[in-house]
């Protein structure tokens, strides 16, 4: 496993939208995203190395990059403006399309 430093930024899940795709997990080099198909992710933060290639692959965009002292206090997505809960449901929607060709 490759020695882990104290990030700036580690990437954080977004719980209630992640759609449990299992595409983050191989990308992680430190084997810091943890779970199982079709439930929600999360990732160990003492693990994350802040590398963000994780982000690319959500098909949901789910997974953000935060400074380490917000990654703990994090908003839920039932506490986002409507608007972009709209857009959340959307990229779900599209991207259940997408995996069901």
């Amino acid at each position: 496993m490759l020695p882990v430093h104290h990030a700036a930024n580690l990437a954080f899940i977004q719980t209630d939208t992640c759609i449990g795709c299992m595409l983050c997990v191989p990308v992680c080099p430190t084997l810091a995203i943890e779970g199982e198909a079709k439930h929600a992710h999360k990732v160990i933060n003492e693990k994350c190395t802040g590398c963000g290639l994780c982000v690319p692959v959500c098909p949901v965009d789910c997974i953000t990059m935060v400074p380490q002292y917000k990654a703990q206090n994090a908003t839920p997505a039932s506490a986002l403006p409507q608007t972009l809960k709209e857009k959340i449901a959307a990229a779900r929607a599209s991207a259940k399309i997408r995996h069901s060709h």
